[in-house]
């Protein structure tokens, strides 16, 4: 009996390791579209950075007109931007413990990664989902996967902090779902330029490779009445 109960619990123990194991494993699997963006030559990186501030400026100059607006941001240069002004000019953004945040898009799919250094664990945390339009300044947002390595994260528990981190920002987040896929839905307050013009984002597409932007600004103001000549009593 008591050679059996020891069997027992070394065969439990070496279960019970083997899954630590395989969980540890499991977790500092780093996803191939990170490991790839991460290759970038420094360069390169700088590079497409300065590219995205020009293609911003550019879009906001747009923005300040009445009319019809868009544009194109690529993958290479996000993740120029990520890697160089983000860390330069917006190190506070993010959480410490997070570094080198990347994306990889692709139509209808977008996976964002980030290194994750805890001091219970260090990872790479990455999402997968899709983004888009469904009314003007409402942007869903769809996560079909969100991992740690190759471990599956809490959804409810990432859902959670996403609407805290809404509520902190003031922003509208209202919680669907798409054939069991968790559906956020982020509504943009109203935003208007100094000529009190109405902002509007009406599209949100995702590409291979890029990201497609595209919105127009309403003029609020009142248009002058037009007034004919005085008309003459006969």
């Amino acid at each position: 009996m008591i050679r059996k109960l020891v069997i027992a619990v070394v065969v439990l123990a070496i279960v019970v390791l083997a899954g630590a194991g395989w969980l540890y494993w499991a977790s500092r699997r780093v996803p191939e579209f990170y490991t790839t963006a991460l290759a970038d030559d420094p360069v390169e990186l700088k590079r497409d950075s300065d590219a995205l501030l020009r293609q911003a400026s550019n879009l906001v100059n747009d923005a300040r007109k009445t009319g019809r607006w868009e544009a194109t941001f690529t993958t290479a240069e996000i993740n120029g931007w990520l890697a160089v002004d983000l860390v330069e000019n917006h190190g506070g953004a993010i959480p410490a413990e997070f570094h080198h945040p990347r994306v990889a898009l692709a139509p209808d799919s977008a996976s964002l990664g980030v290194q994750y250094d805890g001091p219970d664990a260090s990872t790479v945390i990455w999402v997968e989902g899709d983004m888009y339009v469904t009314a003007p300044n409402v942007v869903a947002l769809r996560i079909r996967k969100a991992r740690a390595g190759a471990v599956p994260l809490p959804m409810n528990e990432l859902i959670d902090r996403l609407a805290r981190a809404a509520k902190d920002l003031n922003l509208q987040l209202d919680q669907s779902q798409v054939d069991g896929d968790p559906l956020l839905l982020l509504t943009l307050p109203p935003s208007r330029d100094e000529n009190d013009d109405e902002l509007r984002l009406e599209k949100l597409e995702l590409r291979e490779g890029a990201l497609y932007v595209a919105g127009r600004t309403e003029s609020t103001r009142a248009k002058p009445i037009k007034s004919g000549p005085p008309k003459i009593d006969d």
